[in-house]
């Protein structure tokens, strides 16, 4: 694989990481099935398939512009690319299973050392 074509495909490894995980980030506290609802939210899937559009056409035609490989990408490269993308999956469903960690609490209030419980979201006390 050459030059060009090697940052190529690390580029939109990454930009598909990113997108896959933009499901996980829908999802916290708990909540497992990162689809749940995904389909009553037209804005979020609109912006999903923009950006999952705009990428395609960027490594497919983007050449000098974007600094892209000038064959684009082949077949193989795409589904390595999907692959660690759909990774992002698995890492977010395994990290909702790892007890106690940022995605896998489920206790909302936080405590200081005395034991006194502090909101997370301040309020104003109206008089």
């Amino acid at each position: 694989m050459g030059y060009s074509r090697h940052f190529t495909v690390i580029f939109h490894t990454f930009v598909l990481m990113q997108i896959f995980n933009l499901f996980n980030a829908r999802k916290l506290r708990n909540e497992f099935n990162i689809f749940a609802g995904v389909l009553r939210n037209a804005t979020f899937i609109i912006i999903v398939a923009l950006i999952f559009l705009l990428q395609a056409i960027f490594m497919t035609y983007g050449r000098r512009v974007f600094s892209v490989f000038r064959d684009g990408m082949n077949g193989p490269q795409w589904g390595i690319a999907f692959a660690f993308g759909f990774g992002e999956w698995v890492v977010g469903a395994l990290s909702k299973l790892v007890p106690g960690g940022s995605k896998g609490s489920k206790t909302t209030p936080q405590e200081n050392l005395s034991g006194d419980k502090i909101s997370i979201i301040p309020h104003i006390e109206l008089s």
